[in-house]
């Protein structure tokens, strides 16, 4: 009888102990995720102000360059159709032009070496 009582009492500390492990592994999780929590609002934070410098940037730079490309179709494709065929195979040989670049790794790439044919729009690159 008192061999039955002590594997009993044995038995119950086990389980408690068992108890009190999972409820310090629950307590750990619990305080991982907060901590998880934290850091995504830290990065939430750094990532808000990093996007409303980049806008700043983007302003200050928009403000010293004025688009004029637009100008360039105007004035060179009176006629709709025209225009609109010029404006599409410039659209196309920029695009070309940049993935090509991109695969063959070319770099250099700015407006001092980059010509626009004025009878088909599109881009040309000089080297």
């Amino acid at each position: 009888m008192q061999m039955h009582e002590t594997a009993d009492a044995a038995a119950k500390k086990a389980s408690q102990k068992r108890v009190q492990v999972t409820m310090l592994v629950l307590l750990l999780l619990a305080l991982l995720l907060v901590l998880l929590f934290l850091v995504l609002c830290v990065l939430l934070v750094l990532t808000f102000s990093l996007l409303q410098m980049l806008r700043k940037t983007y302003d200050e730079v928009c403000s010293n360059f004025k688009p004029v490309m637009h100008h360039f179709f105007l004035e060179h494709y009176a006629q709709p159709t025209t225009w609109f065929e010029r404006r599409l195979a410039y659209t196309r040989s920029v695009a070309v032009s940049s993935m090509v670049g991109y695969i063959l790794g070319l770099g250099d790439r700015h407006t001092s070496n980059i010509l626009i044919d004025e009878h088909t729009a599109e881009v040309i690159h000089m080297d």
